[in-house]
């Protein structure tokens, strides 16, 4: 795995270095803003027995003619205020972080890591596919929202993992197990 995706797209934390023209720096630090996306999920990442199929099974396919990759996107710099995605393709590739990676010769000597885009997890289950999801009355009360929320469900760590499955599978699966169970 390349170096800098746990940088990206996980919990790193605390005070890091501000970026010039984010309104949210304040005397030149960038305050914490959550961890990226996959630091908030309880996510399943499918495995196949070859990487080809590793790769069809968790291949993500835009769902929009405009639901690009990050580096589709242009430069897009610190924007300070959250968006929301424009696809399961925009949020996989989330910049929750800003990297540069500075350079003499063919080495990189420093990294300067900042922050990105932020995100918050609420309803974007339109998006991810590889993350079970629930209804959040607390969510919707906060946010004083009329139309239901969802936020990713955890891992519950007492349970097996085979136990749950059923859950992330789609429901014709889980129906047919059902009928032959009581056969």
């Amino acid at each position: 795995m390349p170096a800098h995706l746990p940088a990206r797209a996980g919990p790193t934390r605390g005070i890091k270095s501000g970026a010039v023209g984010d309104s949210r720096v304040k005397n030149g630090k960038g305050y914490p803003i959550g961890t990226g996306w996959s630091g908030r999920l309880g996510g399943v990442a499918p495995e196949g027995d070859t990487l080809w199929r590793t790769l069809l099974l968790n291949l993500v396919l835009p769902t929009r003619e405009n639901d690009l990759p990050a580096w589709e996107h242009g430069q897009r710099g610190p924007l300070g205020k959250e968006r929301e995605p424009t696809g399961p393709v925009d949020l996989y590739t989330w910049q929750s972080r800003r990297i540069r990676l500075v350079g003499t010769g063919d080495r990189v000597t420093k990294v300067l890591v900042c922050n990105g885009d932020p995100l918050g997890p609420q309803n974007q289950h339109r998006h991810e596919t590889h993350t079970s999801w629930r209804r959040s009355e607390t969510q919707e009360k906060k946010l004083k929202s009329s139309t239901p929320v969802y936020m990713p469900l955890e891992h519950s760590p007492e349970r097996v993992i085979w136990r749950g499955l059923t859950a992330m599978l789609p429901q014709t699966v889980a129906r047919r197990q059902l009928q032959e169970r009581h056969r």
